[in-house]
Protein backbone atom coordinates (compact mmCIF):
# COMPACT_ATOMS: atom_id res chain seq x y z
CA UNK A 1 0.00 0.00 0.00
CA UNK A 2 1.18 3.18 -1.02
CA UNK A 3 1.15 6.47 1.12
CA UNK A 4 -0.92 8.06 -1.33
CA UNK A 5 -3.81 4.98 -1.14
CA UNK A 6 -3.21 5.49 2.63
CA UNK A 7 -4.45 9.22 3.13
CA UNK A 8 -6.60 8.80 0.73
CA UNK A 9 -8.24 6.03 2.73
CA UNK A 10 -7.83 8.22 5.84
CA UNK A 11 -9.76 11.22 4.10
CA UNK A 12 -12.76 8.94 3.07
CA UNK A 13 -13.25 7.53 6.49
CA UNK A 14 -12.78 11.29 7.99
CA UNK A 15 -15.51 12.41 5.39
CA UNK A 16 -17.93 9.61 6.33
CA UNK A 17 -17.43 10.22 9.90
CA UNK A 18 -18.24 14.05 9.65
CA UNK A 19 -21.35 13.19 7.83
CA UNK A 20 -22.46 10.62 10.26
CA UNK A 21 -21.69 13.47 12.64
CA UNK A 22 -23.95 16.33 10.69
CA UNK A 23 -26.64 13.78 10.13
CA UNK A 24 -26.49 12.92 14.27
CA UNK A 25 -26.66 16.71 14.94
CA UNK A 26 -29.16 17.92 12.12
CA UNK A 27 -31.55 15.60 13.66
CA UNK A 28 -31.34 16.84 16.90
CA UNK A 29 -34.55 19.20 18.13
CA UNK A 30 -33.46 22.16 20.13
CA UNK A 31 -34.87 22.34 23.55
CA UNK A 32 -38.14 23.60 24.21
CA UNK A 33 -38.46 27.21 26.49
CA UNK A 34 -40.14 24.80 29.75
CA UNK A 35 -36.78 22.01 29.35
CA UNK A 36 -34.74 25.05 29.71
CA UNK A 37 -36.43 26.35 32.64
CA UNK A 38 -36.83 23.11 34.10
CA UNK A 39 -32.59 22.54 33.36
CA UNK A 40 -31.75 25.87 34.80
CA UNK A 41 -33.76 25.34 38.13
CA UNK A 42 -32.72 21.76 38.52
CA UNK A 43 -29.42 22.99 38.14
CA UNK A 44 -30.05 25.62 40.15
CA UNK A 45 -31.35 23.64 43.27
CA UNK A 46 -28.05 20.76 43.01
CA UNK A 47 -25.99 23.81 43.40
CA UNK A 48 -27.33 25.72 45.90
CA UNK A 49 -27.82 21.98 47.75
CA UNK A 50 -24.06 21.48 47.02
CA UNK A 51 -23.37 24.75 48.91
CA UNK A 52 -25.99 24.36 51.95
CA UNK A 53 -24.02 21.09 52.79
CA UNK A 54 -20.82 22.43 52.38
CA UNK A 55 -21.78 25.52 54.57
CA UNK A 56 -23.12 22.68 57.39
CA UNK A 57 -20.26 20.70 57.53
CA UNK A 58 -18.02 23.84 57.98
CA UNK A 59 -20.50 25.47 60.56
CA UNK A 60 -20.09 22.21 62.49
CA UNK A 61 -16.60 20.91 62.14
CA UNK A 62 -15.07 24.06 62.61
CA UNK A 63 -16.07 24.14 66.52
CA UNK A 64 -15.42 20.82 66.73
CA UNK A 65 -11.67 21.29 64.96
CA UNK A 66 -11.02 24.06 67.68
CA UNK A 67 -11.65 22.17 70.89
CA UNK A 68 -9.63 19.24 69.34
CA UNK A 69 -6.19 21.50 68.61
CA UNK A 70 -6.75 22.85 72.46
CA UNK A 71 -7.53 26.38 70.90
CA UNK A 72 -9.78 28.59 73.45
CA UNK A 73 -13.05 29.16 72.15
CA UNK A 74 -12.66 33.11 72.84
Amino acid sequence: MSRGNANEGLMTRAKGEIASMRRFWNGCDKPTPEEVKKLVVSAGMGIIAIGVTGFAIKTISYPIFRLLSGASMV
